[in-house]
């Protein structure tokens, strides 16, 4: 579903309180509620929007999100450095001295995932730790990585190990 500005104000409206009235959010755009409610019906159907919780499915607007956990909490820093990768929709400071970032990215993951890993080269003191709904992709990029299922630790090794088990090809690579 390709969004307009239209479309875009009343999700921003409705990420910042998805109790709003359609009437006071076609106030703050210029639209009458019927309109606002006639666009949300639209976003409901075609589930870009689900439930008022407001979940939104980047990959149906042709996103990818990739969740990464790193050291350091210079919020700043990391946001400059998050930006060469795609658009951080949140970074979060963590206790000891970790902070967790969301990245939402257009286009090639490859290509992301190569600018994530030539960052953590040029700084040996940065710890990446991706999560990424591509195993195979996520594990060309892993010194180490971990396969969850159900939460929980399945399989874990350095990325090339898991790369060439079979278990995981099986399970997780579609080999």
């Amino acid at each position: 579903m390709k969004l307009s500005k239209i479309d875009n104000l009343i999700l921003s409206n409705l990420l910042n309180n998805c109790r709003e009235s359609d009437r006071q959010i076609g106030q703050k755009i210029g639209l009458s509620g019927v309109a606002v409610r006639s666009r949300i019906e639209k976003m409901l159907k075609s589930k870009l929007i689900e439930k008022f919780t407001l979940k939104i499915e980047p990959h149906l607007l042709g996103y990818n999100v990739i969740y990464l956990v790193t050291t350091g909490q210079d919020v700043n820093e990391i946001v400059k450095q998050v930006k060469l990768v795609g658009e951080p929709f949140f970074v979060v400071p963590c206790v000891g001295g970790y902070s967790a970032c969301g990245i939402v990215v257009k286009g090639e993951v490859e290509q992301k995932i190569a600018i994530m890993k030539n960052l953590s080269q040029q700084n040996e003191k940065k710890t990446i730790i991706m999560v990424e709904q591509n195993a195979k992709k996520g594990l060309e990029f892993a010194d180490i990585g971990y396969v969850l299922v159900s939460g929980q630790t399945a399989i874990a090794g350095k990325g090339d190990d898991l790369l060439n088990n079979p278990d995981v090809g099986r399970l997780f690579l579609g080999g």
